[in-house]
C-alpha cells in the first residue's frame, strides 16, 4: 500500500511526474495495483488473495529513500515533519533514535510504575527467542479476532500520517480477519 499511501498524500510526497509514473509502472507490473483493488473491496468478492512477493519490487523503500533525498527529515512515522526537524521531549529531534532521555528519568520511571531500566526504541532482545525476534502470528490472524469476538467492544484505530504502518495495509489486515 506504499504507493496508495502516496498517491493519498501528494502534497507531503512532492516527486515528479516521472518518477510517479515509473513506480506506478512497477506497482502494476509487481501486481500490487490489483492485489489492492482486490484487497480492499468492501465487502470481498471473494477469499483474500494472495499477496504478491519479488524482491525487485520494494516500493516501500523506493519511495522512503526518494523522500529522504527530497527531504532530508522525512520521519516515516509522521510524513508532514520537514526541517527544522521538531523536538519531542520523549526522542528529541530524532524519535526514532530516542527515547533519549525522557522515559529514563528516575522520576517518570516512578510516575508510571516502571521499574528502573533503560529505555529505548526498537531495542534488541526484549523477545525471548535465539535471534530475538517477535515470532508471534500477526495480531489479525488470531489474538485479535479472539478479541472482538469475545468482547464485541473493539476499536482499531490507526495514524493516516504514518509511513511505517500503512492505513491501508490495516484495512487489508482486518478485511482479512
Amino acid at each position: 500500500p506504499a504507493l496508495a499511501t502516496v498517491n493519498q498524500h501528494r502534497s507531503l510526497f512532492p516527486f515528479n511526474d516521472t518518477f510517479m509514473s515509473q513506480i506506478t509502472k512497477l506497482s502494476d507490473d509487481c501486481g500490487y495495483t490489483s492485489f489492492l483493488d482486490d484487497a480492499l473491496t468492501f465487502p470481498p468478492r471473494s477469499q483474500f488473495p494472495s499477496v504478491p512477493y519479488n524482491a525487485s519490487c520494494n516500493i516501500w523503500d523506493i519511495i522512503n529513500n526518494a523522500s529522504l533525498a527530497l527531504n532530508p527529515c522525512f520521519n516515516r512515522y509522521h510524513i508532514p515533519d520537514s526541517c527544522p526537524t521538531p523536538w519531542n521531549p520523549v526522542g528529541g529531534p530524532i524519535v526514532g533514535l530516542g527515547p533519549t532521555n525522557y522515559f529514563n528519568r528516575s522520576d517518570v520511571q516512578k510516575a508510571i510504575n516502571a521499574y528502573p531500566t533503560d529505555y529505548f526504541v526498537c531495542k534488541d532482545g526484549i523477545f525471548p527467542t535465539a535471534n530475538g525476534l517477535d515470532t508471534s502470528p500477526p495480531s489479525s490472524l488470531g489474538p485479535l479476532p479472539r478479541v472482538i469476538e469475545q468482547t464485541n467492544n473493539t476499536i482499531i484505530a490507526h495514524g493516516l500520517m504514518d509511513f511505517e504502518l500503512l492505513a491501508q495495509g490495516t484495512l487489508i489486515s482486518i478485511q482479512n480477519m
